[in-house]
Formats: C-alpha cells, structure tokens, sequence
C-alpha cells in the first residue's frame, strides 16, 4: 500500500469536531459522511465513488446542545434514515430522517452520553455515559427506542462500546477494564459480566473488533494500543507509538487500521507490525476522531473545526493553496523562542518568491498572510516553514525616518488589506501613484485586477501625514496633521442655476455639457467615487470654457478635491496633459485671473485659491502639489495682490498653511528650500498687517486669517525650523499682534503660548 499524503482541508464547524461517521444511504446507495460538533451542529456530506468529498452541505441538523455521538441506522427496510444523537446534557435525540424537530428525546442517562452504537444487523442499540452506565435499547414496530436493560459495573464513565453479534456486549470504561457482557444472561434485572479484560493503566477511550470478532483492539490514555482474545482474555499485542491520549479507532483495510490522538497525531498500523506504519500529523492539538470512506482516503478532525482528507493516489496531490495553509497551521504547534531569532529582519509571504536566497539553511522570519503568525522559514532547495515565534515583539517602526520596514525596504505605509481570507501588506510611498501601486500589486500577489479599485481606495482612504506612532509627542497643538479645505457648497439650486445658464451660452457646442451633468445631485458631488471618469470627460471641456466664466468650473473642481477618491482619480488622469504646471487651465488656477483682460475680480480669486487649498484633500494631491511647490510659489498671485475680502484672505493662507502641514513628513522635514518658502510668505504677511495695514477694511473679522497663518508658523518650528526670521517673528507676534487684535484673540492667545513652548524646544 503506498503511503498517505495530506490533501484538503476545510473548516467546517465553529468549535471542535468530536466524531466523523460514514453510512449508506439505502435510497441510492451513496456513501455519507456525517461530522459531529460541540457547536450543536451535525453536518451531512456526500462522499463520491472513490469516497472524495463534496464540501457542499447535503443537510444540517441543530440540536439544543453540544453534540458528542451519533449512530445512524441505514436499514434498507426502513422508510427513512434514523439518526440517534448523544448529547452532553445526557439526551439521547431520535430524528427520523431529516426532520426539524426529534420525533424521540430519550432522557435515561444523567450525564454526558459518550458512544452510541448499533449491532450488525442494527435491531439493538447500545449507550455509553459518564454516568457510569450503558443502556441497550431495541427498536419497536414503530422505530421508536425502547429500553431493554441498564448495564451498571463500571466504576467510571463507560467510554465506548462494542456489539458482538446482538448479545454480547463489550464496554471501555475510564476506570481502566474492559467489560464483556452476555445479554442473554440476566439475573434479578442485572446483566451479567462474562469475562473482564484488565491491563491499560489509565482511561480506556475505544474498540474496534479484528476482522474475525475473535478479538478486538483498545486504546487508552497510557498511550498504548492493545490487542485482546476474546476466548483467553489474554492482552496478545501491545502497539506503541502514540506519544500522548488515544482517542479514536477505526479500520482503514484488513490489515491497517487507524488512530488519532493528543498532540496533533494520526497514526496508520499494520495489524502485524508494533510499530507504527505511517505517522502524521495535522494542525489540530486534539484529534478527536478519523475514519476512513475506502482503502485510499481518511478523514479525521478535532479541536480546530476543521476536516483534514487524506489520501494515497498519486492522481490526487493537494493545491497550492491547501498545502500552503496546512503547512503554516501545522508549523505553528512548533514554537521557537524569539530569542533565538531576534537578529532575523522581518519579510512578507511574497518575499519567497521575489527575493531569492542568499545561502543554503538561510532563514527568514516571514509574517502569515492567514492570521499575521510570525513564522521561521528555512530554504534548503525550497522555502520550509519550521516553526513560529509566538512571543515575537521586534520593533518594526523606524522612530529616526518615520518609516516602516517591508520586506528589504522602508516605506511610508504599510496597509493591512483582507482579499480571498488571506491578509496582506500593502507597501506605499506617498510620492507615489496610488493605481501603478495598486497595479504593481495585484501582479506581484496573481491577484484578481478586480480588486483594483478596492486597492486605490484603501490607499486613498488611509494613507495621510500623520505619524503612526510618535517618539515624543509633547501633547501640545503644534503639529497640526489635518489640511485646511474648503468643501460646503451651500445652495446647490442656485449653483446649478447658474452653471445652467453660462452652459447654455456656450457657442462651441463641443464645449457645451450635456443634460445629464446638469443634473447632479448634492449626494453625486459630495461622494462622486462611481462617476469619476464621467467627470474628468467633463472636466476636459470644462478647463476650455471662457475665462471671464471660469469661476465656476473652479468652483465645482474644488467641492469635488475634497473627496479623496476624486482628487487622487482627477490627478492620477489629467496631471500628465491638462493639469500640470505651464498648462494653461492649471497656469489661470494660480494667476487667480490677473491675466485675464479684465483682470482679477473676486469669484475667481476665491475659487481659484479654494481649489489651490483643495489640492491637499489627498495624500496624492498634496504631493502633487509639493511636486510643483517652486512653480506654485513663484507664479502665484500675491498677497498684496489680493481683494480685501476675508473669504479669500483665508482661503490664500490656508494654501500656506497646508504646505506646512506637509512638514509632518520625515524627508520633507529635511527640505529647508520648502521651509524657507514657508518663512517667506509668513513674512510677506506680517508686512501686509505691520507696515502697510492694507487689512483695515476687514479688520473685525481678520483675526481668522491671523490664526491660521500662526498654524502655520507653529508647525514650521515645530519641524525644527530655526533662523533669526524666525526669532523676529516671534517677536513681532508677540509685541503687536496681541495690541492690534484685541478684540476676538483669545485664540491668537492660545496659539502664541503654544508657539512660545515649541520655539523654547527647539530654537536653543
């Protein structure tokens, strides 16, 4: 016979499996596997001609408490298959086929019912329990169970029992004997020992009868498997190989039979052979139970849940998939100290196959994709888990850079992303392309290219500036982490109104939008994920509108930035032609319109500068807009350029704003030409409100702008900023802003101590 291999898994019960049974069903003759759980739940399978599994569920049955044994009746003559549970509350269930509800609740025993089994012909059943007793019933013309008699000699629990023809009777008990009982021979209602078998030495757990019924094995909590005669009495075979409790016997062929046990072990015996034939192993710790459907496949199960087929033709060899999950799950009963593996870097699942070895017996530790489980791997012509380190606690952030290590490199985002029941890691870098990350991914993992879009969302919707984890957060205001954006848009009626009205006057009709993008509700700007390529077709007609109209293109361009998803999708389509620096729609964005004939007038101001500040509604957008922050800074409009009109004063200082936030970023921290162009348009501020006072006439309301651009000089010390600008400036807030704004500057107040804490830190 040739040897077993591990083949299909699959979990099909939330808690342990404590029995697997095969039948016939006499209505067309196919073989059912039927599991049993302490989830209160017993599940039916169809087994085909070659006794393979189909993992579709043909019926389950839910029974009002956990489950411990079932004996299925699978008489020809009867109309239906009868099932007869055992249960832990010391109930016997009787279902007559697939019914509902149990035609028969038995309740003779007082506590958990261990083993029910039924004689050869199935006429007389039999019950064993912890209460010490077994009972033997006998089915009625009805089919109903009728008690025959009570067997009480035992000690202890009667574990498992065994039908000799139907009058004799063999019953295991924890007490440590074995027990044959004549049934034929009664006396005073009291059933009579004939012969008492004695020799394990802890818990007799189960039986299985020789292929003759002259004899018969037990298995036993001492680890050993014996082999009795019936006639002497005698113990003429002893088996050892199990290491640990024995729970389940069954017969594989004439002359092997199965075991399983403690310690996640199943072991094959040749019936002449003391030693064992084959030994396995699978993930569960307890192996409750194994059976096998023919010559060639077994199954077994237990603590875990799950069923594990085996199988010895060559034709039948386990997928990728399957074999990758036993072996992790198995691999993780061997623990390996993290001490003894702490000098290993950390790698991804996918770097077995994208980084090669660099010597033999290499190890590695990798990170499951299953559950996130730290495993050792070992190459030695192939990559082999040996084992995993259950107190793993390296420190896998980089405090100094603020990145996060992923296979051999440092990113700035490291996602946890659930696609098919695996978890993987989705490396990032803000500077890069959300969809060519996606992309890249998805070929690197042989991923479906339907979870694109899912990808760039989980981008999109998490990547941002902030640290994940702080080396010294002082627990101050500064550094502020949320970008300063502009998203209401408060009458929808009337904006769509006048986008109406200007669409209508369009002479070129290949410039004019059609009716259906008239239509937009409120809902579609806010949340415009599923209708972004609609809107960049759009918005390519859009940027050619006149520019004395403009403004609402910009208007509506930059209520849509906010969404995330929009922003990055926008960028990612249009930032290589139509919006880029030296385009002529992205060039009027940071003119503000002043080059327009009639120059300047406050809608495009304000939205232009909205849609500027807007930018940074994603972790794309802002880079695009750090990308190209010496075009923005030397193009855009100045601020002694700009209207007196608060909406746009604080519209222009949020752009510099949110450029500071940017500062939170480890390498844009070391950017002193960003930091000095952030200074530069502080100062360029503090002349327009010290020197010329050109504020005046939106002077009760400028303690807005003030804040904000005190933000944003508190989140440039804060990265360490320092120079004698700097110091002035302190000076300069501290000395006239409080005199010039006393009305409404409690929150100016409140920003200058917090500045006065950081800049103690770290100008000195």
């Amino acid at each position: 016979m040739e040897k077993f291999h591990f083949y299909k898994l699959n979990k099909i019960h939330r808690d342990d499996i404590r029995s697997l049974i095969t039948y016939q069903n006499p209505s067309d003759g196919c073989q059912k596997l039927m599991t049993i759980s302490r989830d209160s739940e017993a599940k039916i399978y169809s087994l085909d001609s070659d006794g393979f599994i189909d993992f579709d569920v043909d019926y389950t049955f839910y029974l009002p408490t956990q489950i411990s044994t079932v004996c299925v009746i699978d008489r020809s003559d009867l109309p239906t298959v009868l099932f007869i549970f055992g249960c832990l509350n010391g109930h016997q269930y009787v279902f007559h086929g697939f019914e509902q509800n149990a035609s028969q609740c038995i309740t003779l025993h007082q506590n958990n019912v261990c083993i029910i089994r039924a004689d050869s012909t199935q006429t007389r059943i039999a019950s064993g329990s912890w209460d010490h007793t077994a009972i033997v019933f006998k089915l009625d013309q009805q089919n109903k169970l009728i008690k025959l008699m009570k067997i009480n000699g035992h000690q202890e629990s009667v574990m498992d029992l065994q039908f000799i023809r139907s009058d004799l009777l063999l019953t295991a008990s924890s007490d440590r004997t074995i027990v044959l009982w004549n049934l034929n021979n009664v006396l005073d209602a009291v059933v009579q020992q004939q012969q008492l078998f004695q020799g394990h030495e802890d818990c007799v757990r189960g039986l299985m009868l020789s292929k003759h019924e002259d004899g018969f094995y037990s298995i036993s909590n001492d680890q050993t498997i014996r082999y009795w005669n019936l006639t002497s009495g005698q113990c003429e075979r002893i088996y050892i190989g199990h290491e640990h409790f024995i729970f389940n016997i069954n017969r594989l062929t004439k002359e092997y039979f199965l075991t399983c046990g403690e310690n996640n072990s199943v072991i094959i015996w040749n019936e002449k052979q003391l030693t064992p034939w084959q030994s396995l192993k699978i993930p569960a710790v307890t192996v409750w139970s194994v059976i096998a459907s023919s010559s060639n496949v077994f199954y077994t199960a237990g603590s875990d849940g799950i069923i594990y087929l085996f199988t010895n033709q060559k034709d039948h060899q386990s997928d990728e998939q399957n074999q990758t999950i036993f072996d992790e799950m198995l691999v993780k009963q061997t623990k390996i100290p993290f001490t003894s593996v702490q000098h290993l870097k950390l790698y991804e699942e996918n770097s077995l196959i994208s980084i090669p070895p660099k010597k033999d017996n290499e190890r590695r530790l990798i990170r499951s994709m299953l559950d996130n489980t730290i495993l050792v791997y070992e190459w030695n012509q192939s990559w082999k888990p040996i084992g995993h380190v259950p107190d793993y606690n390296q420190q896998e952030f980089d405090y100094s850079t603020g990145r996060i290590p992923y296979n051999d490199e440092f990113f700035d985002e490291v996602f946890n992303v659930k696609l098919n029941e695996k978890n993987y890691k989705l490396p990032f870098n803000r500077d890069q392309d959300p969809w060519i990350v996606s992309q890249t991914f998805i070929e690197q993992n042989h991923l479906d290219y339907g979870t694109l879009t899912s990808l760039v969302q989980c981008i999109v919707n998490y990547a941002s500036y902030k640290p994940k984890k702080l080396a010294d957060n002082t627990g101050g205001l500064y550094p502020i982490y949320e970008f300063k954006l502009w998203p209401s848009l408060k009458n929808i009626d009337a904006f769509r109104k006048k986008f109406e009205e200007f669409n209508a006057n369009i002479s070129d009709e290949n410039l004019r939008l059609s009716r259906e993008y008239l239509q937009l509700t409120s809902t579609q700007i806010q949340n415009p994920e599923t209708i972004c390529d609609e809107l960049c077709l759009a918005f390519r007609k859009l940027i050619r509108w006149p520019k004395n109209i403009r403004f609402i293109v910009y208007d509506l361009l930059r209520i849509l930035l906010t969404n995330k998803y929009f922003n990055t999708y926008f960028l990612h389509e249009m930032e290589s032609n139509e919006f880029k620096p030296e385009s002529e729609f992205f060039h009027s964005i940071i003119r503000c319109g002043l080059d327009n004939d009639g120059g300047s007038n406050l809608s495009t101001q304000l939205t232009s500068l909205r849609v500027l500040a807007n930018l940074f509604g994603s972790v794309h957008g802002a880079e695009f807009a750090y990308k190209n922050f010496n075009y923005i800074q030397t193009n855009l409009i100045k601020w002694s350029d700009l209207i007196m009109n608060i909406n746009v004063h604080t519209a222009y200082a949020s752009i510099w704003f949110n450029f500071s936030v940017l500062l939170a970023d480890q390498k844009k921290r070391q950017n002193f030409h960003l930091k000095n162009m952030i200074m530069e348009q502080i100062q360029k501020h503090n002349e327009l409100i010290v020197e010329t006072e050109q504020y005046k006439s939106i002077e009760n309301d400028y303690h807005l702008v003030i804040v904000i651009m005190m933000n944003t000089f508190g989140n440039l010390i804060q990265s360490k900023f320092n120079s004698q600008i700097a110091d002035q400036h302190l000076h300069c807030l501290q000395q006239k802003y409080l005199k010039r704004f006393q009305k409404d500057n409690s929150e100016i107040r409140y920003c200058l101590r917090q500045i006065e804490m950081i800049f103690d830190q770290y100008s000195n």
